[in-house]
């Protein structure tokens, strides 16, 4: 009974840690990383939810690197 309830807790708490992911750092990726990642999401036909935050995060670290002089993603 007990390693039930272990496991039943442990399950829940892993599930419910994954749903709020910290936002992933993109700053330290290299211009052909970002490029490469950036162009695949132009390609997506069917994108989750997660997918589309991902590539909007991607477009937005093009624009901040776009703004700073690189044009990385265009």
């Amino acid at each position: 009974m007990r390693s039930t309830r272990f496991f039943t807790m442990l399950f829940l708490s892993l599930i419910i840690s994954s749903c709020d992911k910290p936002a992933e750092d993109f700053s330290e990726l290299s211009n052909a990383e970002l490029r490469k990642a950036w162009r695949a999401c132009a390609y997506l036909d069917s994108a989750s939810s997660d997918d589309i935050k991902t590539c909007e995060n991607y477009e937005k670290e093009c624009g901040t690197r776009k703004k700073q002089g690189s044009l990385a993603c265009y």
